[in-house]
């Protein structure tokens, strides 16, 4: 993607409140000392706290839908429906006919030739099993972008109607503190299908990742409507790379790492890995987007003054 950037940039027309700054000389150089002056430091701070908790929430909880599926009644019971279909023989052929299979039988004895070929078929079984909820964690995560899509098409409507930038973003915080834990900790441990379209079975889980996706897709597209409003003109671009890559790529990310921990904890609710991750999830979901509504009190609004600019 970074190609296709290189060649259409240089042909996009600069800021018209720029570019008669830049022609007049008027215009600053920006400074990362500057965004932490006392007139910026609390803006700062704030947005990079919160555009972490935007991340976390992703990262944290969204992000390991693929590592829950495995314990989703209805992918078992999808797995086990498979396993015992002719899908499995067929894996079965398709594993001791592969050349890795025919290598590992040549020149050996009757008795070895058995018993490599009960292996291989047991580890058949167990892709087969692996492409089944590798399958359904995909779809889910499919579910989860198109909230997101609609989530940002939302934000798009609400962001001229609602005029407090924190209400506008309580918009998707306040629902969201909900939608995540129960999305995380209960649909996914007691997900069934509801109704079917097509050939899609929409299920309990469907409607709460997509919802997820929703609140906390939405929040990144705030983050750009939100940012450059705060900011002197020569500041906006470092103040918002500042509050992305710093508060989100840097230690939003990370989250992804503190699920995988917390979920390897004896602490830690469920049996197996996917429910442990399950009720991770729930947990960062619920405490980002609670630490996200508290820190929302905190964020400046922008100055009316200074918007037409």
């Amino acid at each position: 993607p970074a190609i296709p950037l290189i060649l259409i940039r240089p042909f996009l027309p600069e800021s018209p409140a720029w570019k008669q700054k830049k022609t007049a000389g008027t215009l600053k150089r920006p400074s990362i000392a500057e965004l932490f002056a006392p007139g910026l430091r609390r803006t700062t701070v704030i947005t990079t706290i919160m555009f972490a908790l935007s991340f976390g929430a992703a990262f944290g909880a969204i992000q390991q839908t693929t590592q829950i599926a495995p314990g989703m009644p209805d992918v078992i019971a999808k797995a086990t429906q498979t396993l015992e279909s002719s899908d499995l023989q067929k894996a079965i052929d398709r594993r001791l006919a592969s050349p890795e299979v025919q290598n590992l039988l040549a020149n050996k004895s009757p008795d070895e030739q058995a018993k490599i070929r009960v292996t291989q078929a047991g580890i058949a079984k167990q892709q087969l099993k692996s492409s089944v909820e590798q399958a359904a964690g995909s779809d889910y995560s499919k579910v989860q972008e198109i909230g997101g899509l609609f989530g940002r098409f939302l934000l798009a409507l609400l962001v001229v109607r609602i005029a407090s930038r924190r209400n506008l973003l309580r918009v998707f915080q306040i629902p969201g503190l909900i939608v995540l834990p129960l999305t995380f900790g209960y649909l996914a441990l007691h997900n069934q299908e509801l109704f079917t379209i097509a050939n899609w079975h929409v299920t309990l889980f469907d409607i709460g990742i997509f919802l997820s996706g929703l609140f906390t897709i939405a929040q990144f597209s705030f983050w750009g409507n939100y940012l450059p409003r705060v900011y002197p003109l020569h500041l906006r671009g470092t103040g918002e790379g500042f509050a992305a890559n710093i508060g989100g790529r840097m230690l939003g990310t990370s989250f992804a790492a503190l699920a995988t921990f917390l979920a390897s904890r004896d602490f830690m609710p469920g049996e197996g890995d996917p429910q442990k991750m399950a009720y991770t999830a729930a947990a960062i979901g619920f405490g980002v987007y609670f630490l996200g509504l508290v820190f929302s009190f905190f964020l400046p609004e922008p100055p009316q003054e200074k918007l037409l600019e």
